[in-house]
């Protein structure tokens, strides 16, 4: 195994994004302030899953602690994203209810073996998450351009990805055994990751832009 152009770049975006969150922290919302803190923790489980896969050949226990920290971030950032009493409930109550499930599960599993089935029922969670906040602008809209929303930049990145990595992890093994190679769909489910941590990046970028001026979501 060999460090790729793909593994630099992948990073980079991701901890560029962190340093963007906490050099300007004071004109973040509470939303892209929990944002800034899971991309320095995404950027440090990454690189201490690439030197576990350097040194002993997997990275499984980094991912199960990560899926773990993944749930609870994007719960909170839901959470003050969404400005609907009832959303803000529900969200915390299924992010909790699937963290305890998910505990249960990856703690049940041997240690070499990925939690798949808990990672395809949270891209379906984050799917639903982004949704909701999708329905809940449309019923409500605080901008006349909807692209100046870092709301809707990051929510965008939140459904595109985790439909991709829902299809990605349901279909690999049949993917796989119809004549396309594991290297195709991992090289598919890499530029899957630099768009989505691209997007943080920008919706990151525009949240500091707005707050500079302004108070806004």
């Amino acid at each position: 195994m060999h460090l790729t152009a793909y593994d630099i770049i992948y990073r980079a975006i991701i901890l560029i994004g962190a340093l963007t969150g906490f050099l300007y922290w004071s004109r973040l919302s509470a939303a892209f302030r929990l944002l800034a803190l899971f991309l320095l923790y995404t950027f440090i489980s990454e690189s201490a899953a690439l030197y576990m896969a350097f040194t002993r050949n997997f990275n499984y226990s980094v991912f199960k602690v990560y899926l773990l920290v993944q749930i609870a971030f994007w719960g909170g950032v839901y959470f003050f994203l969404l400005t609907n009493k009832t959303a803000k409930k529900l969200t915390l109550a299924l992010s909790a209810a699937l963290w305890v499930i998910s505990c249960i599960y990856i703690f049940s599993l041997p240690e070499k073996k990925m939690p798949i089935i808990m990672i395809d029922v949270e891209s379906v969670l984050l799917i639903f998450f982004s949704i909701s906040y999708f329905y809940f602008l449309i019923r409500n809209p605080v901008e006349d351009n909807i692209l100046k929303l870092p709301g809707f930049w990051l929510s965008s990145s939140v459904l595109i990805y985790n439909c991709g990595s829902f299809i990605y992890i349901a279909s690999f093994n049949f993917l796989a055994n119809t004549g396309i190679t594991k290297i195709t769909l991992n090289n598919v489910h890499n530029a899957l990751n630099i768009f989505h941590y691209g997007v943080l990046l920008y919706a990151m970028l525009l949240q500091v832009k707005r707050r500079q001026y302004a108070k806004c979501p």
